[in-house]
């Protein structure tokens, strides 16, 4: 892979858009706050959330790493139907814009809708989303950008008293651009797995994950055998989450001179946040998210590390 040097023109007529559109998007939540539900059985609510980080390499598995700080602005309005009995419906949006002090080609918008359907401990979630235009790493040929596209469905089923069952799937559709049309890729994502609530701020969960990527060459397809295992839980006034994940990826080139062909993966990652109501509908979040992969490729090696500060209001 060759990186170049950053490319700030593709960028600058992105930033004021993207800024126009959280502006007006803080306007709106901020105004559903102050304002009084309709009805019962029908509620506005949401979230307002800005990151501050800082990523020791933005395109891991490169020739040199590449850091950054960044900010991410994120708005996630909601409305709640309540359907009779114990039933309810939420119709939910979610806009993410990032920006970056230096791989300003790496600003971005990514956009998800979705519906969750609630009975009790029963809940099914269908949603789908995208990233237009998202630099995946740069060079000096004009940098890999793509689209991605995705659609998924998460159900979770109550068992006995604080047990749950989860389990889910997603697809996606990776396009590069012309230069990559190589790396064109269809990906499948299949979940299973438990959750334990323990009292009000105490949670754990165990998921098993497998994914496969089919690329248009079949030079970046793989198979993706993931364990997952998140938990939260409070001890006021902080509360805490960790999330712990190992993901072995076995590439399935099925050419013998691909530079990937045999090539296998050992992904570790873990992030810890600590988080505190500040006043009122405010919180504030620190975390650090720490990547380690072990290839037998010995170029896609990597270590990255992400810290930050997030501040949250919600409705």
């Amino acid at each position: 892979m060759s990186f170049g040097h950053p490319r700030t023109a593709r960028a600058s007529g992105r930033v004021p858009s993207f800024l126009r559109v959280a502006t007006v998007g803080s306007a709106t939540l901020v105004a559903l706050h102050a304002a009084p539900a309709q009805a019962a059985s029908k509620t506005w609510g949401g979230d307002l959330r800005l990151d501050a980080f800082h990523s020791s390499d933005l395109f891991p598995g490169g020739d040199v790493a590449e850091s950054d700080n960044g900010l991410r602005f994120t708005v996630r309005p909601e409305w709640t139907t309540k359907m009779g009995g114990a039933m309810r419906t939420k119709l939910w949006a979610k806009v993410s814009f990032e920006f970056y002090e230096h791989w300003t080609d790496r600003n971005l918008a990514r956009w998800e809708l979705g519906i969750d359907a609630k009975r009790g401990p029963h809940r099914l979630r269908l949603y789908a989303g995208t990233t237009p235009d998202e630099l995946y790493f740069p060079s000096t040929v004009g940098g890999a950008f793509l689209t991605r596209a995705h659609v998924g469905a998460e159900a979770r089923a109550g068992l006995s008293s604080g047990w749950f069952a989860i389990g889910g799937g997603e697809y996606e559709n990776e396009n590069f651009v012309p230069n990559y049309n190589e790396r064109d890729d269809q990906r499948w994502t299949l979940f299973l797995g438990g959750a334990r609530e323990m009292g009000k701020g105490r949670r754990a969960e165990l998921q098993y994950r497998f994914r496969r990527q089919d690329s248009t060459t079949n030079l970046y397809t793989y198979g993706q055998n993931v364990a997952r295992l998140d938990a939260e839980w409070t001890t006021v006034p902080v509360a805490a989450g960790v999330r712990l994940e190992y993901a072995l990826r076995e590439y399935r080139t099925g050419v013998l001179s691909a530079v990937n062909f045999g090539r296998q993966d050992d992904r570790w990652r873990l992030i810890g946040r600590l988080h505190r109501t500040v006043t009122g509908p405010l919180e504030a979040e620190v975390f650090d998210e720490w990547k380690h992969t072990t290839s037998s490729r010995a170029t896609k090696n990597y270590e990255v590390n992400t810290v930050g500060l997030a501040l949250t209001v919600s409705r």
